[in-house]
């Protein structure tokens, strides 16, 4: 038995990797929580839900079958003494630049903002260049094809931090986007903004590198969801600027701009909305 024996019995079921992603065939699951692939020692697969081996088992109609559960390798603590820059730039001088037009294309952000976002392929997955508040290098963010995203063994969270703004009309508003795709978004329609690595985090070093600008303002684009909008409010607090939090009418700032979102109507909504005072 393989896998792919199992999936006419899964819902949703996409490629990933090496093996597959579903609807957990154990809970009512209505986003894809659930990975099944082959093994060297047969079938594995794991509900991120939680779900235990011997419910999956059953649901699959596998109570005599032992698969292999999936387990994810355990985190390894940052190593400050790892160069990520000549790692970084070997990548990036090896990147076919049609091959970054096209991922470009794919994510619907134009690709000048994309290169200066800082975007290499390694032969696996796209790479992303992670800084600090004084702009030092301090890990690289992982990208596969299939949306998964990682870090290089050793990195730090740290901002995503563009090296110009090609299409940037006024840099006295700072756009702070979640992650470098959506940084990129930002960037096509002339945002001038930088990305922090996820909607909790870093917060003290992201205040850190903004008041080093010294912007008028500050405007936190977060995910349309509960998460992004807690994130922002913590991180608003943080920055003690005037400020303010903008949720795209899109689930984020990159489908915004792929649906034909622009900076004029950024700047309409922002009008509106309730500023924190510095």
């Amino acid at each position: 038995m393989t896998a792919r024996d199992l999936l006419p019995r899964l819902k949703k079921v996409k490629k990933a990797g090496r093996g597959f992603t579903a609807c957990c065939p154990a809970h009512d699951d209505k986003n894809p929580s659930f990975s099944i692939a082959d093994g060297d020692r047969g079938i594995l697969f794991h509900c991120f839900a939680g779900c235990s081996v011997e419910r999956i088992k059953s649901a699959l109609g596998l109570d005599n079958y032992h698969p292999v559960p999936l387990i994810r390798p355990k985190k390894i603590e940052p190593q400050s003494s790892i160069d990520f820059v000549p790692m970084f730039e070997k990548w990036e001088r090896e990147t076919d630049y049609h091959f970054r037009d096209g991922f470009a294309m794919a994510l619907g952000v134009d690709s000048a903002a994309l290169q200066a976002v800082g975007c290499a392929w390694n032969g696996e997955a796209w790479a992303f260049p992670m800084k600090d508040d004084q702009k030092r290098t301090i890990g690289i963010r992982l990208r596969a094809m299939d949306g998964h995203k990682w870090a290089v063994t050793g990195s730090r969270q740290g901002l995503f931090i563009p090296t110009d703004y090609p299409y940037c009309i006024d840099d006295s508003t700072m756009y702070i986007c979640e992650g470098p795709t959506d940084l990129a978004a930002a960037m096509t329609i002339g945002l001038y903004a930088i990305g922090r690595p996820a909607c909790l985090g870093q917060e003290q070093m992201i205040a850190s590198y903004v008041r080093s600008k010294r912007p008028r303002r500050v405007v936190l684009i977060a995910d349309n969801d509960t998460p992004g909008f807690t994130g922002a409010k913590k991180l608003q607090a943080e920055l003690k600027m005037r400020s303010c939090i903008y949720l795209p009418p899109t689930k984020d700032v990159r489908e915004f701009v792929m649906r034909g979102g622009d900076a004029n109507m950024v700047e309409s909504s922002i009008r509106d909305l309730v500023w924190r005072a510095a």
